[in-house]
């Protein structure tokens, strides 16, 4: 592990533990194995215990009882991989949800006429996190109000929730 080891070298003087994630991270991202793909590590919130704000992640107490057993001290090299398993899982639960919703918009997108930007629309929901219906229409290249109206048909499918809470300049989610 690449942040523990920078911890110990003696680099710098005093070097904090973000300053050792932050040259992990770098020399992940240097090399030919993570060059296409990240580890989000931090997805792995619920799995983080709360610590120092310049400490490395600890596990939740529990989390630490059902791996070592109760009372035990855990170091970053059980740590690390223990938050890349629970980004994975967290990453796979969001994946099944955007399946599912892909798979209901199916059923919607089956019925429309081959000119139809409904698949377009559809597609671009669930790339993005959050699409406000002027950020659809420039996606799609459409009207601004061909955005908003097939926001509202994909809303009124439940496929998108509003996620403002307001009546104007609104933005919709999966």
């Amino acid at each position: 592990m690449s942040a523990p080891a920078w911890l110990e070298a003696g680099i710098v003087e005093l070097p904090t533990p973000l300053q050792a994630l932050l040259a992990a991270v770098c020399l992940l991202a240097r090399s030919a194995a993570a060059a296409e793909v990240f580890v989000p590590v931090w997805a792995a919130y619920p799995s983080i215990g709360f610590g120092e704000r310049d400490a490395l992640p600890t596990l939740r107490g529990d989390v630490v009882d059902r791996l070592v057993g109760r009372d035990r001290v855990v170091g970053w090299p059980m740590v690390f991989p223990q938050l890349v398993a629970e980004s994975a899982r967290y990453g796979l639960r969001e994946l099944d949800r955007l399946l599912a919703v892909a798979e209901r918009a199916q059923g919607l997108v089956a019925k429309m006429d081959r000119r139809s930007r409904l698949p377009d629309a559809v597609d671009a929901v669930l790339l993005y996190p959050v699409l406000t219906p002027k950020a659809l229409a420039a996606q799609l290249k459409v009207a601004p109000q061909t955005g908003t109206a097939l926001l509202r048909q994909l809303h009124a499918a439940g496929l998108v929730r509003e996620v403002t809470g307001r009546g104007s300049f609104r933005a919709f989610a999966v």
